[in-house]
């Protein structure tokens, strides 16, 4: 065989075997993925919030005698919320709940009150959309003395209905922004300087698959999803070496309650889940500090992410036509209203 030859086959066969180990390493990467995709949905348990209170306890109790932690829930409005609030009650904290709306603080309060007469509850009035200094002042006020061990960020303004960002009102983008980023930064702000002095706390994020995968017609909330995300991450590194755990939980489709199925979580499931895999990833892996807890939520997350062209323009096309298709019945709908009356 002439000398070129072998040079020829030699490097032929050269690249092979790198072409070879690169999917080799890729594969088994994948497979790894899968692994711990089931492993932390199916078989490990995260850090049980319970004991965020025992340790606040102990700590507490070589102070000043005040032996209770707290958590605040801050956006009761929805019924998820409502569950962060009773599931955190039951693991034995007391409540500050902080909501737009007056009605649902009293009945969520009495509620509570109810079911878990040892804990204590409080409520604060707070308008995230119209931001004010004397907002924060009492929240600064309210937990000045409370010993917090959990945030949670459930706070959160959608769309009155799917619509093109250039038609979108101004007060509605203004409204969106103040709600899901300004109010989410100064109330979590307030809460982590005390966090951070203790070296203890939990600070969990609502986000959303919006965040992650581009959403036309709903541009704004999806935009202010994703900023959630990098923030969330950005504060997590940052608080980490302070003891406190920051994440930001990533969801699909939640139910109403009672209308829950094996694919879509009731928000009493969806809480108790993420409460049960606290420091688990999930889905997210592949983000820093995030969890996708839901299986199902989990899986199509693996999925999308793993698919390069489906994440970059297929998925955002699919979106567009689900919500222009949302839009339309709203339209629909809106018209039989004005027709009735």
């Amino acid at each position: 065989m002439p000398t070129a030859d072998i040079v020829g086959f030699s490097s032929t066969l050269s690249l092979s075997w790198i072409y070879a180990w690169i999917g080799f390493f890729y594969l088994t990467r994948k497979a790894c993925d899968i692994y711990l995709l089931l492993i932390e949905l199916f078989v490990l348990s995260g850090t049980d919030v319970s004991l965020l209170e025992l340790r606040a306890n102990l700590l507490r109790s070589f102070k000043n005698g005040e032996k209770s932690s707290w958590a605040i829930i801050n956006g009761v409005e929805d019924d998820l919320g409502a569950e962060y609030a009773l599931a955190l009650a039951s693991h034995g904290f007391n409540t500050l709940l902080l909501s737009r709306t007056q009605s649902k603080l009293d009945t969520l309060a009495q509620e509570i009150k109810s079911q878990y007469p040892d804990a204590q509850t409080g409520i604060l009035l707070t308008d995230a959309s119209k931001p004010s200094s004397d907002n924060y002042n009492e929240l600064e006020a309210c937990i000045k003395h409370l010993n917090v061990a959990i945030l949670v960020n459930n706070d959160s303004q959608l769309h009155t209905i799917p619509v093109p960002f250039v038609s979108t009102p101004k007060e509605e983008i203004t409204d969106i922004i103040s709600v899901n980023c300004t109010a989410t930064l100064m109330v979590t702000r307030l809460i982590a300087q005390g966090m951070a002095q203790r070296h203890r706390g939990l600070i969990l994020t609502m986000g959303s698959f919006n965040g992650l995968f581009a959403t036309p017609l709903l541009a704004t909330y999806s935009g202010s999803k994703a900023f959630l995300q990098q923030w969330s991450t950005g504060l997590a590194a940052e608080m980490k070496s302070e003891g406190v755990d920051v994440q930001l939980v990533l969801s699909s489709t939640i139910a109403k309650v009672g209308e829950g199925s094996w694919l879509i979580p009731t928000p009493k499931d969806f809480v108790k889940i993420v409460l049960g895999k606290v420091g688990k990833t999930g889905g997210a892996h592949c983000i820093g500090w995030s969890m996708t807890p839901y299986w199902a939520h989990a899986f199509a997350q693996l999925a999308l992410q793993n698919l390069p062209s489906l994440s970059g323009e297929i998925v955002p096309r699919i979106q567009k036509y689900m919500q222009e298709r949302i839009r339309l019945r709203a339209f629909d709908t809106m018209d039989r209203e004005r027709k009735a009356v």
